[in-house]
């Protein structure tokens, strides 16, 4: 039972140590100017896909033809 919980502990503390790594890793790139400008190009497109299913929806429950955006 002790070896269990202690084998989960390690896991998990592996799991937290790789999402730390990753967080200092993507915070270190965007010192890179040329990888902080294509993260923004990026979340522009996928804000424009999130504001086109929005609008897809919203035409939706009103019963009225999608238009194209």
């Amino acid at each position: 039972m002790l070896k269990n919980l202690l084998s989960i502990q390690f896991i998990l503390l592996g799991i937290s140590f790789d999402a730390l790594r990753r967080f200092y890793v993507s915070t270190l790139d965007l010192l890179a100017p040329e990888s902080a400008i294509k993260r923004i190009v990026k979340s522009r497109s996928i804000g424009r896909i999130a504001d086109k299913l929005v609008a897809m929806q919203v035409a939706a429950r009103r019963g009225k033809p999608v238009q194209a955006i």
